[in-house]
């Protein structure tokens, strides 16, 4: 089975309401005596990411279609372009991209995710501002 991949009508998310946490694979370990002490419980994590967009009524529709029948109410796991790393360039130096002839070469990263719950949407004159939590599995 193929994974799902996050619709390219819809847009990236937005830098404000964007927010990314690095999950811990650890287990912390009290001893009766001295500090705690931790051990990893996990190999792979989950990071728990906040999104907003703001999109229209067929933006709307499409991420609902995208939620409810492309990924079974959530229950899917789905791939999308890594917001903030995804279509950059790779720079050799500050404000020098690395060139491929005279074209710069962009980084092409995706990230693995799953819904942690139903989006949210809130009207925002006649726009929909769409909110929603991801697990980003690293």
């Amino acid at each position: 089975m193929a994974v799902a991949q996050w619709p390219s009508q819809l847009p990236l998310p937005e830098r404000e309401g964007f927010e990314y946490q690095l999950g811990d694979p650890r287990e912390r370990f009290d001893p009766e005596r001295g500090m705690p002490m931790y051990g990893m419980r996990y190999s792979r994590t989950f990071d728990p990411v906040a999104m907003v967009l703001t999109v229209d009524d067929s933006g709307r529709a499409r991420l609902t279609q995208f939620w409810t029948d492309t990924l079974r109410r959530g229950a899917r796991a789905f791939a999308m372009p890594g917001p903030g790393e995804h279509g950059r360039g790779i720079l050799v130096s500050p404000g020098v991209p690395l060139l491929a002839g005279t074209v710069p070469i962009l980084i092409s990263r995706s990230w693995l995710c799953v819904f942690q719950g139903a989006p949210g949407f809130r009207a925002v004159g006649i726009r929909w501002r769409a909110s929603f939590s991801l697990a980003r599995i690293r």
